[in-house]
């Protein structure tokens, strides 16, 4: 699936503005269609770890279960949902963020995406 243009400006700027977080996008199903160069220094990743794999591939599944939610309640309010997240490090082990998840929609095809912008938390 491809990520609209003007979609993929919004995230890019949104990296941009946003260095220190880690910016994704996904579908609406939670694939991962963009994944911000910050993951290498925040998580040890290469951005392509996630590109194409679901959230459920990804965290162990009670983290699965609450993002699950939480892009669900996204998605029924139309606005941003605040949430934490034990976020997997490439070694092992994880790390605390803390961010949101904000429902964007594609005007031209209807398309429903996730943005997800997240810092690591401070506690």
């Amino acid at each position: 699936m491809e990520i609209p243009k003007d979609i993929l400006s919004r995230v890019e700027q949104e990296a941009r503005n946003h260095p220190d977080a880690l910016v994704a996008l996904a579908s609406a199903e939670g694939v991962f269609m963009y994944v911000s160069p910050s993951v290498k220094k925040i998580l040890g990743h290469d951005r392509d770890f996630a590109i194409g794999k679901s959230y459920t591939e990804l965290y162990p599944p009670l983290e699965a279960a609450h993002i699950g939610l939480t892009i669900q309640d996204a998605l029924l309010r139309g606005e941003s949902v605040q949430t934490t997240r034990n976020t997997p490090l490439k070694g092992g082990g994880s790390r605390r963020m803390i961010g949101s998840f904000t429902a964007v929609v594609d005007e031209e095809t209807g398309t429903t995406y996730i943005l997800s912008i997240a810092r690591m938390a401070d506690w």
